[in-house]
């Protein structure tokens, strides 16, 4: 029997290419372990190192590989909750087969995905804050232009009751100065309003022409074409003249309906979006301190990026009803500020209404359980009698 296990266990194999990666990512668990000062029994690394010539020499045997699979386990036990994976994706990959860009470049070794990962998601998180600063510096732009010229309407229509009743009392007193001086000075009032109104329009004609170059024609109002009843040119309708009242009204309707647009679908999406963005980053300094980062990790990454970039257009888009119901609490929030804290803890959420999900459905089961069992019972009862 003795003799049956020595020849087994001398018995020569062949090594595999899974057995080769292995022996390589050993050497990796290793080098981690002394780096970070993670004690590794002599005898494991020694083992491994007897494994390394086996494979150099190609002569693999039965026992040579069951203890160093034994080992392989033990070490990556030893170093978690560091991988292999992790490890691989923080190392930078040496080129063995080089394109004519490399050569051009003379690239030696492609970057870690740990330092893609980061270039990428920080890029992007960039491009996305940059975009959106644009377009929340142009939604306050034109809020504030409609804000101005709905209280210059306000205005307008204070003063001509006023005059009105001015002219009511100048046409029954004509000796009345202080009213005929109060009359010339709110008709001058008045003109300036009118002028400060016709500008304001103005600008946000000149405001509401960038979204004519980006928007289809089908979706822009219909009536304008009707109105100014000539060919469709482009940019937004022009003013002709001051009495053009139909024009501005498209214009300041138009105005509306594009920062609705922006303020309740575009805006929360991108806070969504970079909610997602600040918990990425965040995690990847603490996953590329503790050298934790793995392909999985980026794979759930890049989802969370879809999922918070969604969770902020469905805020936005269900923001309305929720603010129907008229709560003390909605009243102080703003859906940008729920759309980016949303998107940040979007796995948070998820669980939230998963569990409701859940205890909904099991209370609705038990009802039904219960109805079934009371609808037996009744059965029996009228069968006895």
């Amino acid at each position: 029997m003795e003799e049956l296990k020595k020849t087994e266990d001398t018995k020569k194999i062949i090594g595999t290419e899974l057995l080769s990666d292995a022996l390589n990512d050993s050497e990796l668990l290793i080098a981690h372990a002394s780096e970070h000062g993670i004690f590794i029994d002599k005898k494991l690394i020694s083992t491994i190192v007897s494994a390394k010539n086996l494979e150099q020499q190609n002569s693999w045997t039965e026992k040579g590989e069951v203890e160093f699979w034994d080992a392989y386990r033990i070490i990556s036990e030893m170093i978690k909750p560091v991988t292999v994976d992790s490890l691989r994706a923080a190392n930078d990959i040496i080129i063995k087969r080089k394109t004519w860009f490399s050569k051009l470049f003379k690239i030696k070794k492609k970057k870690s995905l740990v330092r893609r990962s980061v270039f990428f998601y920080a890029l992007f998180a960039l491009i996305s804050m940059i975009i959106l600063l644009y377009l929340q510096i142009y939604a306050v732009k034109g809020s504030k232009l409609l804000s101005n010229i709905n209280s210059g309407n306000k205005k307008i229509h204070k003063i001509e009751d006023r005059l009105r009743e001015l002219v009511i009392i100048t046409s029954q007193n004509h000796d009345d100065r202080s009213a005929m001086m109060e009359q010339d000075k709110l008709e001058t009032e008045n003109d300036l309003t009118i002028k400060e109104l016709e500008s304001r329009i103005k600008l946000l004609t000149d405001w509401l022409s960038i979204t004519y170059y980006f928007t289809p024609d089908s979706l822009r109002m219909f009536s304008v074409k009707k109105i100014l009843n000539k060919e469709d040119t482009p940019g937004p309708p022009s003013f002709e003249s001051e009495s053009d009242f139909n024009n501005k009204i498209i214009v300041i309707q138009d105005s509306q309906n594009y920062l609705l647009i922006l303020n309740r679908y575009i805006l929360p999406l991108i806070y969504g979006l970079m909610g997602g963005f600040v918990f990425i980053l965040r995690s990847l300094a603490a996953e590329t301190k503790h050298m934790t980062f793995s392909k999985e990790t980026n794979i759930t990454y890049t989802l969370r990026i879809h999922l918070g970039a969604l969770i902020g257009l469905l805020v936005g888009l269900f923001w309305g009803d929720i603010e129907s119901q008229e709560l003390a609490f909605v009243e102080s929030l703003s859906p940008l500020a729920v759309a980016f804290l949303a998107g940040y803890s979007v796995e948070y959420l998820f669980k939230g209404i998963d569990t409701f999900i859940g205890s909904t459905f099991t209370k609705a089961v038990n009802v039904n359980k219960n109805n079934t069992n009371n609808t037996k019972n009744v059965v029996k009862d009228d069968d006895k009698n």
